[in-house]
């Protein structure tokens, strides 16, 4: 509950301080939005009750304002082209990979310094509308593919939960808990694909089983791929439901979008 008052009282003083709006001169009675001019008193002596009282609850909010700050320095929301990546913590431990046998698709080691498993929700409260995004720093992923042998490519990657970070330290608090990722019950989310195909339009579609919490849906994952040499590139981007996976609850779960959306981005060296 202090995470959320805190992002309701950040919220207001962003728009009254940066935005300049009147969001939080509707909130403190007396209290003028930026560059407002200010009306004739009809009752000198309400208006001074009124400008006593507007003092004491903006002194108040700028101190916990101050307090807050690091909390409330979240980073603007970004597109999957431009998320900024950040070489992981500690990654997963990779199986030693060995070269494709004659005939078998590829194996593919990922470069975690340019890749990335990233997720974007909103935040909506009275206040209005905010986007977030995050990544997860402990991931890895095992990677079987040739575009020219689909049907024996293969994808599985794992996800420790405990890991997603988004830069705002009550959703950071919040996300391995109990009510969310759960990651002390269900320490890791994966994916594993069923099938690959390729599409008309020269991208791929990777159709496999995501499960989250211990909870599996069949999800389909749309994707650009481009190889040169033994380099690879791949981008690809879905949305999902998060309460099919049991994710969410409490006092934030309707303040939180249930459509989250999940960017991928990897770079990955061929095998030999």
């Amino acid at each position: 509950m202090a995470g959320l008052a805190a992002l309701h009282v950040g919220a207001a003083l962003k728009h009254h301080l940066f935005d300049r709006d009147a969001v939080l001169a509707h909130m403190v009675p007396g209290l003028r939005a930026p560059g407002e001019t200010e009306a004739p008193p009809k009752n000198p002596g309400r208006l001074a009750v009124l400008g006593l009282g507007g003092a004491l609850v903006v002194s108040a909010a700028a101190a916990l304002a101050f307090a807050l700050a690091p909390m409330l320095a979240a980073p603007a929301p970004s597109a999957p082209s431009t998320i900024e990546i950040a070489e992981p913590e500690a990654p997963l431990a990779s199986e030693q990979l060995a070269p494709a046998e004659p005939g078998a698709p590829s194996a593919w080691r990922v470069d975690t310094r340019s890749s990335a498993v990233a997720f974007a929700y909103t935040y909506e409260d009275e206040s209005g509308a905010t986007d977030f995004d995050g990544r997860f720093s402990r991931w890895r992923a095992d990677i079987r593919f040739d575009p020219d042998n689909l049907d024996a490519s293969s994808v599985v990657v794992t996800i420790e939960t405990a890991s997603a970070l988004t830069g705002v330290a009550a959703h950071d608090g919040a996300l391995p808990g109990a009510e969310w990722f759960d990651a002390a019950a269900h320490p890791v989310a994966t994916f594993r694909t069923t099938r690959i195909r390729s599409n008309q339009d020269g991208g791929y579609e990777a159709r496999g089983d995501l499960t989250i919490k211990g909870e599996t849906r069949s999800v389909d994952l749309p994707f650009r791929l481009t190889i040169d040499g033994d380099r690879a590139a791949m981008t690809g981007s879905l949305t999902i439901d998060r309460r099919d996976f049991g994710v969410g609850g409490g006092a934030a779960d309707d303040l939180i979008s249930r459509d989250i959306r999940i960017d991928v981005r990897v770079d990955a060296d061929r095998v030999r």
